[in-house]
Order: C-alpha cells, then structure tokens, then sequence
C-alpha cells in the first residue's frame, strides 16, 4: 500500500512537471466580448489593428461617467462606474479603453516615441491620480467631504518655472513646467489646482475654514 502511494504522488509530480509553462513564459491575455468592444471603438477612431496588441486588462472602478477618460468642457454625472481597464499597443503608441457594460471610452493616448508627437505623455492614471489629490486636499482644506468637490474641468497648460505659476514665496527652478490646470467647484465657489504629474498645488492658495 504505502509503494503504492509512492509511485501515484511521483506520478502527480511528474504530471505537474510536465504540464506547467517553462520559467519566463508569458501568458496570453484573454479576449472576449468586452475587448471586442474596446477593438471596435478603437477602429471607429481610425485607429488599425495592424500590430495592435492586448497588453493588460483589469477591473476598475471611476468617480464619474467619464469613466476615467475626462474631456476638458464635458460635464459628467458623479458616481461610482464599474468596469473594466484595457490597454492595447503598437510600436509607437498605448492606448487605453474603459468599458463598464455597452459604453466604451478611449482615454487620451500615450506616445511611446516622443518623437512622433508634439504633446507630452500624460499617463492616465497618473492624472486620474492627480485629479483625486487635488479634490482630497481642497475637501480638507474647506472640511467638506470629497462628495462634494466637483471637477469642472481640467486643461493641460505649462509654466515658466517649478511654482507651476502659483508663487509660494519661494525661489522656484527655471522651467518650462508641463502640466494640467484641475478646475473644482463646491458649491457656487470655483478652484484652481496645478499639477505638474508629481504634485498638486492650489493656485492661489485656499485658507482652511
């Protein structure tokens, strides 16, 4: 009984060494109906499929029904979306698509060769994440909570100098600074907020209740 037991646990092991991926094998990512819908927005957009690959998906979930691809002057509903993240590429772009059920949004792209676009690359969630700081710091700032802290717009926009045009009394290294204006209003009262991708800065500065 027990060489009998031996020889099934060698012959699972040997099973599982056979059948598991050699080390550095990289898995496929899945496609289904929902990167269908994202390959179909992206060909409406005019964007070919030549060499354009599935590099990431992932489930998300956005502040507003903008699904976390904002255009500067659009108005969106604020609440909570859920859906997923893709991002496809090719050899000089990234592009990302946000699904949540029959709506799909292409985000601002990014350009994987400087060279082949007059614009700054603006990573998504790095603005996404820029944009949440700013309404966490004027919500503290004003003690309201973040529900209550819209984003009118944002805009990018680049400054003479590392103060990002907001002066803080302090002598502030040459520029150009390249970034984005983050428009917010709570209440009837409208805010600035300047972002340079690593900071937020309030512009002017907003005394705390």
């Amino acid at each position: 009984m027990r060489l009998s037991l031996t020889r099934l646990l060698g012959a699972a092991v040997a099973t599982l060494l056979f059948t598991c991926p050699a080390t550095g094998a990289v898995a496929a990512i899945s496609e289904d109906a929902v990167s269908a819908q994202a390959r179909r927005l992206l060909r409406e957009q005019g964007i070919s499929e030549a060499e354009l690959q599935l590099v990431s998906r992932e489930p998300a979930t956005w502040s507003d029904s903008s699904l976390g691809c904002r255009v500067p002057g659009a108005q969106y509903t604020q609440a909570l979306v859920s859906g997923q993240s893709l991002r496809f590429t090719r050899a000089t772009h990234s592009y990302e698509v946000h699904v949540a059920g029959q709506r799909a949004v292409l985000c601002p792209s990014i350009a994987l060769n400087p060279k082949s676009s007059s614009r700054f690359p603006v990573p998504v969630r790095t603005l996404d994440a820029m944009r949440e700081s700013a309404v966490a710091d004027l919500a503290a700032r004003l003690g309201v909570t973040a529900a209550e802290v819209t984003v009118r717009d944002m805009a990018p926009a680049s400054w003479g100098n590392a103060d990002l045009g907001c002066s803080e009394g302090t002598t502030a290294a040459a520029g150009p600074v390249h970034g984005y204006r983050i428009f917010l209003r709570v209440h009837d009262r409208e805010y600035l907020y300047h972002t340079d991708f690593r900071r937020v800065i309030a512009c002017p500065p907003i005394e705390a209740r």
